[in-house]
């Protein structure tokens, strides 16, 4: 099979490497993958707790309104969220909100 390209003035084919390198030029280089946000959201009653696993990405945990408790899987860290008030994961492992008031969040995941 014959790969026909337009080549420019001047432009010259020698044993074809200009339609050979062109060509792996433009197949060979891959798309960069977009970047995917997805959003989930959650209404927590007080004492109530939500687990939440590791999804594939990084997480940002977003309090809305309330108040909650966030913790990890393994780690000995707690993080406290009022309203209006984020926080970026660090860790990929096992989250758990636990509402220390009817709160809503919501939770930004980015591949």
């Amino acid at each position: 099979m014959q790969l026909a390209l337009p080549l420019g003035v001047g432009s010259h084919l020698v044993g074809g490497s200009a339609v050979v390198g062109l060509g792996s030029r433009l197949i060979g280089r891959r798309a960069a993958r977009p970047r995917v946000t997805r959003w989930f959201a959650a209404r927590v009653r007080k004492g109530d707790t939500r687990v939440v696993e590791a999804p594939a990405g990084s997480v940002t945990v977003h309090c809305r309104e309330g108040e909650v408790w966030i913790t990890h899987d393994g780690d000995p860290r707690d993080v406290l969220l009022e309203a209006r008030e984020s926080y970026a994961a660090g860790l990929r492992n096992r989250m758990s909100v636990h509402a220390l008031e009817d709160c809503v969040v919501e939770f930004e995941v980015v591949d």
